[in-house]
């Protein structure tokens, strides 16, 4: 059997001890190594411009839920510390609205953030009471409005906003454990990169509000989004023949895709 298998050492152990257990480790469970480059390398489909992949599934239980992500971009500076600016912008006024207000449901969130080598931002609502598409169709309707409240940004609100961001970028660990988690996640999602936190506040102070507008209406124009939406029906539901799959066979679907 060929393992490849990726570890971190943290805390009060010297590189010879750390290196003593991962070869009684790779004893004891008896595997070849391999190569990083043989290894499992996971990839995200490709959309076009405007392109929305959309998926309906049908529920056994009484709850009908939404989950819709649209691209932002790289996890490159710029990229990931625009997905940490609207998640600072979006989040409340997205659950004040749809939770609050409407009272879709209990569960609803709305986002941004970076993962590996891509940026999102995404939207999540569990209701009980209404058919998935009713509940997208309200999150697609705020969306509409986002121009609006972008609209409303002061310049002091937008420097509030840079300055979350940036207490957040140089936050520091609390835990032993916190701190392990945040080195294996530098060490191995993204390369050893150690100049992450310099880039990303860099990127930040040379972010305008201009920026931010550009991009957010950018992200949720029709013409030009990126998105994968989700829609499970509830039980009682009966799913909308005005949302039509993307694709009825997925592996067969898979095949027409690019990937990268």
């Amino acid at each position: 059997m060929d393992i490849y298998l990726q570890g971190l050492a943290h805390g009060n152990i010297s590189k010879k001890n750390t290196l003593s257990v991962s070869t009684k480790l790779r004893n004891a469970l008896g595997y070849r190594s391999i190569s990083e480059s043989k290894f499992y390398n996971q990839e995200r489909v490709q959309l076009n411009p405007g392109e929305k992949i959309v998926n309906q599934v049908k529920s056994k239980v009484n709850n009908s839920a939404y989950v819709s992500v649209f691209d932002i971009g790289k996890n490159s500076p710029e990229d990931r510390v625009m997905a940490m600016m609207i998640d600072t912008f979006i989040g409340q006024p997205y659950n004040m609205e749809l939770r609050t207000n409407q009272q879709l449901g209990y569960i609803v969130a709305g986002g941004a953030s970076s993962r590996y080598n891509y940026s999102y931002m995404y939207f999540i609502i569990q209701s009980d009471g209404y058919p998935a598409d009713a509940v997208e169709e309200r999150s697609l309707e705020f969306l509409s409005n986002i121009s609006n409240l972008l609209d409303e940004i002061s310049a002091e609100d937008f420097e509030t906003y840079k300055s979350a961001v940036r207490e957040k970028i140089n936050e520091k660990s609390t835990s032993i454990a916190e701190e392990a988690k945040k080195r294996f996640n530098r060490a191995f999602e993204f390369d050893n990169d150690h100049k992450r936190d310099v880039q990303s506040l860099a990127a930040l102070d040379a972010m305008t509000i201009d920026d931010m507008k550009s991009k957010l209406l950018s992200v949720v124009d029709s013409n030009t989004s990126q998105s994968v939406t989700v829609l499970l029906y509830a039980a009682q539901h009966q799913l909308s023949n005005e949302h039509n799959r993307s694709f009825e066979d997925l592996h067969e679907w898979k095949k027409t895709r690019k990937f990268q």
